[in-house]
């Protein structure tokens, strides 16, 4: 057949096409197949560059119609179109560019990949904003409940002020995380104890420790396993209020060690710690607790990793309840509370 199509007109009809002469030697190609390989050239056999797909002879090919693909051997993009016989040679009218399966799994992987990066990424400065204004909105929280001037009151309230709404920033941060993720459900919007709701009966500070200890007035022994020696000193500072006396320990080996020696009444364990962290921590004290003779004891889970999986993860490992980074005194307290009444269903359920 006679195809009266100069070059330019077949770049703008078909930019990746591509003509050889009989004996499949590129005699002219398109812009576009440039921009796929710098392989081909003008007088260099088609085969040094493409592989045609399927196999045969363009004659044949062209004759039946057959949809063909000029594969290239590294896997990269392919043209697709058709072949066209001339009076010279062959022409291969591609338009498409048609990637091959291993790279479209490559690119999906890189994408995938992509997106968990920068997830764990904004994920990671998330924790570190949060483990850092744990100490600084415990330690307003303190001074807030002591003894201030009026200029002073004024102060700590701008403070906390400023520290609310930097939290709500690392939320915002937070979200989009989450978006990236997976979608968040209510319940596990609901540990985020720093945002809870402030409607209904207030906690009090004495309200987990009640809770603990209806019988008498013996303080609430609770451990409390958390690397950051601020953060160590911030939560002691909230729970002496309580009734609460605490026992500190700086990793999740250390916990469970502790653990074994006494019956405690509560166990609060940062999630990221050195040496054994805080969901290993808590699977190896529950599987301790039917050989101790003991019966479950509440465990709650801090972490300013507050994703629905680090919930879900906390859980699993036996928490009865999680509590996020960064956390007031009155957040602990309700915390407290919560997760005396979670621990007693969870014993319940297993009773």
């Amino acid at each position: 057949m006679t195809l009266m199509l100069d070059s330019e007109r077949l770049s703008l009809l078909f930019p990746a096409y591509l003509e050889t002469d009989r004996d499949l030697t590129v005699v002219a190609f398109g812009p576009s197949v440039a921009l796929v390989t710098a392989g081909v050239s003008i007088g260099s056999p088609l085969s040094r560059t493409f592989v045609l797909q399927p196999a045969g002879a363009p004659a044949d090919l062209a004759r039946a119609k057959t949809l063909v693909r000029l594969a290239m051997s590294d896997g990269a993009p392919r043209l697709q179109g058709l072949v066209v016989e001339t009076e010279t040679g062959f022409l291969f009218l591609a338009n498409v560019f048609v990637a091959s399966t291993d790279t479209l799994e490559r690119e999906r992987d890189d994408a995938v990949a992509a997106s968990r990066a920068k997830s764990d990424f904004l994920g990671q400065i998330s924790r570190e904003l949060r483990t850092q204004l744990h100490g600084v909105i415990g330690v307003i929280g303190q001074l807030a409940s002591s003894r201030l001037t009026p200029e002073q009151a004024e102060l700590v309230e701008l403070i906390q002020g400023s520290g609310d709404a930097l939290t709500d920033v690392v939320d915002e941060v937070l979200d989009f995380v989450r978006q990236e993720a997976q979608p968040v459900s209510e319940d596990a919007r609901a540990f985020d104890l720093s945002h809870r709701s402030q409607d209904g009966p207030a906690a009090t500070p004495s309200t987990a420790a009640e809770s603990a200890d209806d019988d008498d007035d013996a303080p609430v022994r609770a451990l409390v396993a958390e690397d950051h020696p601020a953060n160590r000193r911030i939560i002691e500072l909230m729970l002496a209020p309580m009734g609460v006396e605490v026992t500190l320990v700086a990793n999740g080996a250390e916990a469970v060690e502790a653990f074994k020696q006494h019956d405690w009444e509560m166990v609060l364990l940062d999630m990221q710690m050195p040496v054994l962290d805080g969901a290993s921590a808590a699977r190896a004290m529950r599987g301790m607790e039917p050989a101790l003779g003991r019966g479950r004891t509440p465990i709650a889970m801090l972490s300013a990793n507050v994703l629905p999986r680090h919930v879900e993860d906390a859980l699993a490992a036996g928490a009865d309840h999680f509590i996020a980074k960064p956390v007031t005194p009155a957040a602990l307290a309700r915390g407290l509370d919560e997760l005396i009444r979670a621990a007693a269903v969870n014993a319940a359920k297993e009773a």
